[in-house]
């Protein structure tokens, strides 16, 4: 042991030790450890003539990091629409279309690839008998500027926003608001889109995909 000293308001410890190997050659190796268990400095000498490695960690700051950085994101620890199975909609449009979009959508879900990683949800026709209720409500005008908003080629135009809610819960889980462009995309379209959307949120969530699915493990065995 080299001994201790005090540095960057640290007290480090020192360390040293000696290896000779059968040919004779040594490599030294000298480090100094600080109190928090961390190596501010190393120096590595041999076993080559005239070889050395080394480095110093200088500017070290005693304070307490950002909270933010030890908080782990929502979609890695919990998804309230993951464990959901049934579906009620509420259309509050005024468009019955809505509700065919939204059927047709709920359908397609259910029988389009990749069903084994996104579990379909089952519609019914009691609000209360259901995990999630996605009511639907016009948009007079979609702000593009809003997180919710479209592409600028919708800035201006009337839409319809999808709001998600868990039973027991008043905070929307999943938020879409679509523009009609048009004919293109009309309210049944519009109401397939957002169902589309919802589908692809539980798709990208980092909760529940791990184990893959069998037959995504039997694939990759094949490959090799």
């Amino acid at each position: 042991m080299l001994g201790e000293r005090a540095s960057d308001g640290l007290t480090l410890f020192g360390f040293r030790s000696d290896k000779t190997y059968k040919d004779g050659s040594k490599r030294m190796t000298e480090y100094w450890e600080s109190d928090l268990g961390v190596v501010v400095s190393r120096k590595d000498m041999g076993p080559q003539a005239g070889e050395e490695h080394s480095y110093v960690v200088t500017n070290v700051r005693q304070e307490e990091p950002d909270p933010s950085l030890f908080q782990i994101p929502k979609e890695y620890i919990s998804d309230p629409l993951l464990d959901a199975r049934t579906i009620y909609i509420e259309n509050l449009t005024g468009v019955p279309e809505v509700i065919d979009g939204a059927r047709v959508a709920l359908d397609w879900w259910g029988k389009g690839p990749g069903t084994s990683e996104v579990k379909a949800l089952t519609l019914v026709d009691e609000k209360n008998a259901a995990d999630l209720t996605a009511t639907f409500t016009r948009v007079p005008v979609v702000d593009t500027a809003s997180k919710l908003g479209s592409n600028n080629e919708a800035a201006g135009k009337p839409g319809i926003r999808m709001e998600v809610v868990p039973r027991d819960s008043s905070e929307p889980a999943c938020d879409v608001t679509l523009a009609e462009r048009d004919s293109v995309l009309g309210p049944r379209d519009v109401a397939m889109q957002c169902i589309t959307r919802l589908r692809n949120r539980l798709a990208s969530t980092r909760v529940g995909l791990w184990p893959k699915p069998a037959n995504s493990t039997t694939k990759a065995q094949a490959v090799r």
